[in-house]
């Protein structure tokens, strides 16, 4: 995660990008946070012994780093359509917390992104303008939990007009450790999380319940758009190219939140004849 140099050159940025992939592993279910805070604890510990056995300026970029968290897999809580659609997509949504968390829980909504895959990306990473608008999710700037998380984030309906209220990216959460704490905190000082079980990853499990729903989305299409391994998803390996835009496009016009009924058939029709015939 870290690439190699010396002990003294590994920065608090470095520390934070591994953290930040642990809180994703920890908030997937993969594993748990004590898990997670032993492996930081050890780099912590590793890192400062290191400097001190060879007389070098202590390294603190670990330093107080933990992670917490983390639900049971088989527990993972989805927020409803109802809940998503009234709380998110409502005319005012979110009132009194800031306008970046309002608008990245905005685009988790419709995209499944983790919140540091839309915190994380760079101004040139948001193409809100493109034919067919889209976030890249580049290993650019950050560390993402793996190859696979590289991708792109097709924008429709109010994720895209969060995005383009941010054309240069969420800076204030960019590569930072807190936006999950303070997002959760806001919902849960609200009253707004249905049980003690949903937290601000629930609106990413949404979005792969939706998908799953939906009927006629393979699980490979459902795997690429989350950005997981497709042979853990199909018990087998894949073959081809990824996703186009196009693909990925017609896949949001299915279960996008504000699409009408005849909006999601039409959509439907479209992926079925067009892509999942080839």
């Amino acid at each position: 995660m870290i690439t190699d140099k010396p002990a003294t050159e590994i920065t608090r940025q470095d520390a934070l990008s591994l953290e930040a992939i642990y809180l994703d592993r920890v908030a997937e279910g993969e594993i748990m946070a004590d898990t997670a805070n032993k492996s930081l604890g050890f780099l912590r510990t590793l890192l400062r012994a290191h400097c001190k056995r060879h007389q070098l300026d202590d390294n603190l970029a670990f330093a107080e780093l933990t992670v917490s968290g983390g639900r049971d897999p088989k527990k993972r809580k989805e927020f409803s359509v109802e809940w998503l659609s009234s709380t998110l997509l409502c005319a005012n949504p979110l009132p009194g917390t800031n306008e970046e968390i309002r608008d990245v829980l905005i685009i988790m909504a419709e995209t499944g992104a983790s919140p540091s895959e839309i915190t994380g990306a760079l101004p040139q990473h948001f193409r809100v303008h493109d034919t067919i608008p889209n976030i890249q999710i580049r290993e650019e700037g950050r560390k993402l939990k793996n190859k696979l998380r590289v991708r792109e984030l097709v924008l429709v309906g109010q994720a895209l007009e969060a995005a383009r209220r941010h054309p240069e990216g969420f800076s204030r959460y960019r590569n930072k450790p807190g936006f999950s704490d303070a997002a959760n905190a806001y919902l849960r000082e609200n009253n707004l999380l249905p049980t003690t079980e949903h937290t601000v990853y629930s609106i990413r499990h949404s979005f792969q319940g939706r998908m799953r729903r939906a009927g006629g989305i393979d699980q490979f299409f459902q795997a690429r758009m989350m950005g997981h391994s497709v042979k853990k998803a199909i018990d087998r390996e894949s073959y081809g190219d990824d996703l186009t835009l196009e693909e990925r496009l017609a896949l949001m016009n299915v279960i996008r939140l504000d699409a009408t009924r005849e909006e999601r058939t039409r959509a439907k029709q479209i992926l079925l004849n067009e892509f999942m015939a080839t």
